[in-house]
């Protein structure tokens, strides 16, 4: 094997090591030191954070038209609870709906918008029985002040 053809062989090798390392990676859900979770969907263009009682949490992607949903979903043991995914309640609802679509609801929190969609977010009108004495005010208040609009 000639210099050339050993330099090319590393180089082949190595090339593919070297450009990961240039480029931003995103991570969709991290941990902070309070134990949240932090969510990032860059497909959907926002970020959010969800308390530690989250743990184990789920998130389902739907698109109806040109409404893009994101279902986060929570356990639960409460079996009298209406579940769309057995053994789990979903606490949160985000919506990203094209600005030529979007129609002002009241039970809907507009949380924000881009160029092209606005951001809405609704929460549970009751919680599940396990969840009753977790979920307050003070959470959703955090998730609400948490949410970035990429």
């Amino acid at each position: 094997m000639t210099r050339k053809q050993f330099f090319a062989v590393i180089l082949i090798l190595f090339l593919p090591v070297i450009l990961t390392g240039c480029f931003k990676k995103s991570v969709p859900i991290s941990q902070n030191q309070e134990g949240a979770y932090h969510y990032n969907n860059d497909y959907l263009g926002f970020s959010l954070d969800l308390p530690k009682e989250f743990e184990y949490f789920q998130t389902e992607k739907k698109q109806i038209g040109d409404t893009n949903e994101l279902s986060i979903y929570v356990p639960t043991s409460d079996m009298g609870y209406a579940q769309e995914v057995p053994g789990y309640a979903k606490p949160i609802l985000i919506q990203v709906i094209p600005k030529k679509d979007y129609k002002e609801q009241k039970e809907i929190m507009k949380v924000g918008e881009n160029k092209e969609n606005i951001f809405t977010i609704q929460f549970w009108s009751r919680p599940p029985k396990d969840w009753q004495e977790k979920w307050t005010d003070s959470m959703k208040n955090k998730i609400l002040k948490s949410i970035k609009i990429n």
